[in-house]
């Protein structure tokens, strides 16, 4: 899963450098993640994403609850990893 939300961000890093302006690449990273997560067999409904847009570079960072998983059931067996995911992409634009 953590593959997967790395994935996922750095998909739509790519996608955002396309964009004129920050609502364009607001709309484009929107797209790259609504269209990923089914293809990864992740919930919509447990993703969220943010943009950070700046003058030097681009960070997508895209965040998964994975608690209902079915891996996350063994918590109370043995020690797990959070089950809050969290990854983040970066790519530098301008400044060369």
């Amino acid at each position: 899963m953590a593959h997967a939300v790395q994935q996922i961000a750095n998909d739509g890093t790519r996608e955002a450098v396309g964009g004129l302006d920050l609502a364009e690449r607001q709309q484009l990273v929107r797209a790259s993640v609504d269209d990923a997560l089914p293809r990864y067999d992740l919930s919509p409904s447990k993703a969220s994403w943010t943009l950070d847009n700046n003058p030097n570079r681009i960070v997508v960072a895209v965040t998964f609850d994975a608690s209902q998983s079915p891996i996350f059931a063994l918590r109370k067996l043995v020690p797990m990893p959070s089950s809050t995911i969290r990854r983040q992409a970066v790519v530098s634009v301008g400044g060369y």
